[in-house]
């Protein structure tokens, strides 16, 4: 498995051919359970369905002057336009540049001028913060933005009017015909680091390298086609991304979108749509024992718990085995390698800390002096750092 033809195994696919073959296997089964804090019922969207909405996005988009290598920079919460935005540029080439609901002004400035971002989504407000004032405040210091849209907004601004309203396929007077789909080998996705110990750094994740991550974990929790994810980890983050996002679309499954994380009402949604699966930090598996503690009923179907972002205390490893029932599983990795190392379910048990390889993964790094500016990391899955910095 040590061999990038592990990774090819099946055909290079992208992210666009993973949706279209999970919509003709299965057009009615439910692809997402969108639960937001501020909505009574979550929304349900079919596999056709989402198509649909992939679609019009994709082809609005198009309209709007996006095309090949473009970059869409998405500031959203766990919200089902994230991912309707995410699968629609993989369809028309663009490249997808998720940002955390976190960043301000000084950040947001940075990233959206490095990439030159053509379009900037936004919700209207979240969590009482009003990103669509901020982002119209920064305007004037966008050098390349062309359009704001703002999810929840109103008028011509709005998600609905600018992203939904197109026909699907894009044919009109205003509209050509979709320009090609993003190769497995093209740029699909750039994801800024935290930028702790320094200006954060753009890196670059193609659908090989994303799929390859996908199929990795699919082969190491031994997953299927009838998963149900929980999506509470941030998206914009590659632990919600890759790890149960697009993991969810490889297999066909059905995640569950959870924009806040309130851990009762998590709980409670993992017993009511009957979660298989789900990938978060260590206080999330922290707060689900604390729950089932406090009298909730306990996640019965939840089977894997894909741990990352922090070191887990042994003691929380046997809390969570013993009155919960799941088996944490305990990942590092990097935005540049996404999965690189992982504690094996069989052995989520054992505390010795003996982790093996999730895939064939060196985080060596070097600059290459025909290319200057890209730092490419030597492995299988890892992914060029774009700096625009002479250090």
């Amino acid at each position: 498995m040590n061999d990038i033809r592990y990774f090819k195994s099946e055909g290079a696919k992208t992210v666009d051919q993973l949706l279209s073959e999970a919509i003709a296997r299965t057009p009615d089964k439910i692809s997402i359970v969108a639960d937001r804090a501020d909505r009574e019922q979550a929304l349900r969207l079919t596999y056709r369905e989402l198509g649909n909405l992939v679609d019009r996005a994709a082809s609005s988009l198009n309209r709007l002057g996006v095309g090949p290598r473009d970059v869409v920079t998405v500031q959203l919460p766990n919200w089902w336009e994230f991912v309707v935005t995410a699968l629609a540029c993989s369809k028309i080439g663009a490249v997808f540049n998720p940002v955390m609901p976190i960043l301000r002004e000084r950040e947001l400035l940075y990233v959206l001028n490095f990439c030159e971002s053509k379009v900037f989504i936004v919700p209207k407000v979240y969590r009482g913060f009003d990103y669509a004032a901020m982002a119209e405040g920064m305007r004037g210091e966008l050098h390349h933005l062309k359009h704001l849209i703002v999810v929840d907004g109103d008028g011509d601004l709005s998600f609905e009017r600018s992203i939904l309203s197109a026909e699907p396929g894009g044919q009109s007077a205003k509209s050509p015909s979709l320009p090609p789909a993003l190769g497995p080998d093209d740029m699909a996705v750039v994801m800024f680091t935290s930028g702790t110990t320094g200006e954060p750094k753009g890196v670059i994740h193609t659908s090989n390298s994303l799929v390859g991550c996908t199929k990795a974990l699919t082969q190491r929790f031994g997953l299927h086609d009838k998963e149900v994810l929980l999506v509470a980890s941030p998206v914009a983050h590659m632990t919600g991304y890759a790890a149960v996002v697009l993991l969810s679309i490889y297999l066909g499954g059905t995640m569950v979108l959870q924009d806040v994380w309130e851990p009762k009402h998590g709980v409670s949604l993992m017993v009511r749509e009957g979660v298989t699966y789900t990938a978060a930090s260590t206080p999330f598996l922290n707060d689900i024992c604390d729950v089932v503690a406090a009298g909730a009923p306990r996640p019965a179907s939840l089977r894997s718990f894909l741990c990352a972002g922090a070191t887990i205390p042994p003691v929380l490893i046997e809390r969570a085995a013993r009155d919960v029932g799941i088996h944490a599983c305990s990942l590092w990795g990097m935005t540049e390698s996404l999965a690189s190392t992982l504690t094996e379910p069989s052995r989520a048990g054992d505390l010795s800390k003996e982790w093996k390889s999730a895939s064939s993964i060196s985080t060596e790094s070097r600059f290459r002096p025909d290319n200057p500016g890209v730092c490419w990391c030597a492995a299988v899955r890892c992914s060029p750092v774009i700096t625009r910095s002479p250090n």
